[in-house]
């Protein structure tokens, strides 16, 4: 003897709720648009703490790099800011930690012995970006063809990086068949936070909303 489940109405409709707001949307407007991207639940946003330093690695959508340009710029479209911005995989790198905390209370003075540490560490981290991030693709490691450190905000007590891949698999953001998971990695040189990976699925950075305005 069979026995079958009947689906109420109100279920069904509950059930067809749920479905509608797990689909991504499309498009999306800058208001909504710049939460969205932000949202850790939407796969761009990867966050770590190791004693006492938060470490987030963002992905910086092509939209959202070229919205950032074109709002502060005269007399260029907004296709065309996106395009110097398509073809690159960009991530923001950032530390951050409690100004309350006694060993992480000023993350750029951290474990200096004076001013020719403190010059030391600012060529490093301006300069040799490519020496402690990168992303793994493969079982390959893959060094930034950008990269820039973004500076030391005291009032946040942060620091943060942005740095830009090339991946043949991302083909500009029209990509092939072959493209697969990221894994951006950040080896601390001076925090004593060790090897931190960030993994970043195919599908979060293939299914994001354009944005629209």
């Amino acid at each position: 003897m069979r026995t079958f489940l009947r689906i109420g109405p109100s279920l069904m409709i509950l059930s067809l709720f749920v479905l509608q707001g797990c689909t991504k949307p499309e498009s999306l407007e800058p208001a909504k648009y710049l939460p969205w991207i932000a949202a850790e639940d939407n796969g761009l946003v990867r966050t770590k703490a190791v004693n006492h330093v938060t470490m987030r690695a963002r992905f910086l959508p092509a939209d959202y790099l070229a919205y950032r340009e074109f709002m502060n710029s005269d007399n260029v479209s907004f296709d065309t800011v996106r395009k110097s911005y398509a073809c690159g995989l960009s991530f923001q790198v950032s530390l951050q930690a409690d100004k309350s905390d006694k060993v992480y209370g000023n993350l750029i003075q951290y474990g200096l012995q004076g001013d020719r540490d403190f010059l030391n560490r600012s060529t490093v981290l301006s300069f040799d970006i490519q020496n402690f991030i990168s992303l793994k693709y493969k079982s390959k490691t893959i060094l930034p063809v950008l990269s820039q450190y973004e500076g030391y905000n005291a009032i946040a007590n942060s620091l943060s990086f942005q740095v830009v891949f090339q991946l043949q698999d991302y083909g500009c953001g029209d990509v092939t068949k072959d493209f697969d998971d990221v894994t951006l990695v950040f080896e601390d040189p001076y925090w004593n936070l060790g090897v931190n990976q960030f993994l970043f699925q195919k599908n979060s950075l293939t299914s994001i909303p354009k944005l629209k305005f």
